[in-house]
């Protein structure tokens, strides 16, 4: 059985699974990334997803790129809009959905 459990623990596509389940809970996610390499690339493309600009401002600028990989959706609102300023050398190899939201009263539509 244990080898089983191994082998589901370590196929990227079967943790990617697990993981998006703690999606809503931060803390056992963040936890669960920190188990091994594996856990950390599948887990962090769970977290930074789609990140809010200013949690992707707030990672050091030297490992700002690693975090930026993995945005896959990307919304900056009016409150945000000093954010691009701090992101202007950063590259979004993933990114498929850019929102820009003129009015902070579009939060919670989109």
């Amino acid at each position: 059985m244990a080898k089983a459990c191994q082998q589901v623990l370590d196929d990227p596509y079967l943790l990617l699974l697990i993981l998006e389940q703690l999606l809503g809970e931060h803390v056992p996610l963040a936890s669960a990334v920190r188990v091994n390499t594996l856990w950390f690339n599948e887990g962090t493309n769970v977290l930074w997803y789609q990140p809010p600009a200013a949690a992707l401002v707030a990672i050091t600028a030297g490992r700002r790129q690693l975090y930026a990989d993995k945005v896959v959706r990307f919304k900056v609102y009016r409150d945000e809009s000093d954010s691009h300023y701090n992101l202007g050398d950063v590259r979004f190899p993933r990114l498929r959905y850019f929102f820009a939201a003129p009015f902070d009263s579009d939060r919670g539509q989109h």
